[in-house]
């Protein structure tokens, strides 16, 4: 995992910002001068065409695992429903893995005043709707980070607990879950009728 070393960036513009000397960006193995700057911003319009591109990826890379076609029309969709989810809902917010000044990954949560299905919980909780990263940037710690910095968030929201959704066969994914130190609460099942 890369070493993260937190601080304000000079120009007072991101908020949180990474230093990780141990690879470049490029995966190529660092020689001691190589530090490539992350940071974790809050999403902004100035990053709309990378986040349409990020979303399209991420939608593609469900469609592989759920078996579907892919579809751009979609993608587009999709990512103009999250903007404006965002725009409208004050407990909604999207964070950007920002590398130099291109956005290579996205989470997104929510605060909600109930829980969104049956269970003991009766205080608000926060939900992480949706996390994606480009592969090139996977396995580096940079998800665990991210994933982080929104559960930050959402305790600094006063959430007593904190609900995600995942596939079961989505293995590697409920693995990693488990590690961050989420367990199974409910099943939800569903039936394919067309």
């Amino acid at each position: 995992m890369p070493t993260l070393l937190f601080g304000m960036h000079p120009s007072n513009i991101l908020p949180r910002i990474f230093d990780r000397a141990s690879q470049c960006s490029c995966g190529a193995p660092a020689n001691g001068t190589c530090v490539t700057m992350m940071a974790i911003v809050p999403y902004a319009k100035e990053y709309a065409d990378d986040f349409e591109h990020l979303v399209a990826a991420f939608r593609a890379f469900n469609a592989e695992g759920f078996g579907e076609p892919f579809s751009p029309e979609r993608a587009h969709q999709e990512y103009l429903e999250r903007i404006e989810r965002m725009r409208t809902d004050d407990d909604c917010e999207i964070l950007l893995l920002i590398d130099g000044n291109r956005p290579v990954g996205f989470l997104q949560i929510t605060v909600l005043d109930r829980p969104p299905f049956r269970t003991p919980v009766k205080e608000r909780v926060g939900t992480i709707d949706a996390i994606f990263l480009l592969p090139a940037y996977r396995g580096r710690g940079w998800g665990k980070t991210l994933f982080e910095e929104g559960e930050r968030r959402l305790i600094g929201r006063g959430v007593s607990h904190i609900d995600l959704d995942v596939t079961v066969f989505n293995r590697s994914a409920c693995a990693w879950y488990a590690r961050m130190g989420y367990e199974v609460q409910h099943i939800r099942m569903s039936k394919n009728v067309h």
